[in-house]
């Protein structure tokens, strides 16, 4: 039987600002076999640019 392994702990600290978030209304999700990356996009209309 093996032992268990111990789990990894990740700190992460957020301003203020961030811990609030921001509003969006689109993700984009890519992925490898080592890992993954979220967008969240904010498309505003009458605006021809969205917001990454």
């Amino acid at each position: 039987m093996t032992d268990p392994k111990n789990p990894t702990q990740i700190n992460i600290e957020l301003n203020e600002e961030v811990a609030q978030g921001t509003y969006s209304n689109l993700a984009v999700i890519t992925h490898s076999s080592s890992e993954f990356v979220i967008d969240f996009v904010r498309i505003m209309p009458g605006i021809p640019k969205a917001q990454v």
